[in-house]
């Protein structure tokens, strides 16, 4: 986008451009995250959930006050975590991602 070439139609990013010039705070207001088919997440605003779909783990961090991610909330937050799975959701299915967000037989759970 900087360097006025067109973008190809095959590419799903968003140019940072406003965000350069100084015309907008950010490019997007949700992202998805995804490793492998391990690992799932959906950030929006101070809010971060990351769920692992092979051991059925839920986690949720408020960035703004806790920036390292050392406190899960999901206990604590139960209509969060639905308003973020749902997001996540949304966002999976925007992008074509099938991964099952849960599942029926989980993996224990690795004690270190």
């Amino acid at each position: 986008d900087l360097a006025g070439v067109p973008v190809p139609a095959e590419i799903d990013g968003r140019s940072f451009a406003p965000v350069i010039r100084g015309e907008s705070d950010r490019a997007r207001d949700t992202i998805l995250l995804a490793y492998k088919n391990v690992q799932r997440a959906v950030r929006r605003g101070d809010w971060k959930l990351i769920q692992y779909p092979k051991v059925n783990v839920t986690q949720l961090f408020n960035l703004r006050v806790d920036p390292d991610e050392i406190t899960n909330l999901a206990e604590k937050e139960p209509e969060r975590v639905r308003e973020m799975l749902a997001l996540l959701r949304e966002q999976q299915v925007a992008v074509g991602d099938k991964l099952p967000l849960t599942s029926e037989n989980p993996e224990p759970l690795a004690r270190r």
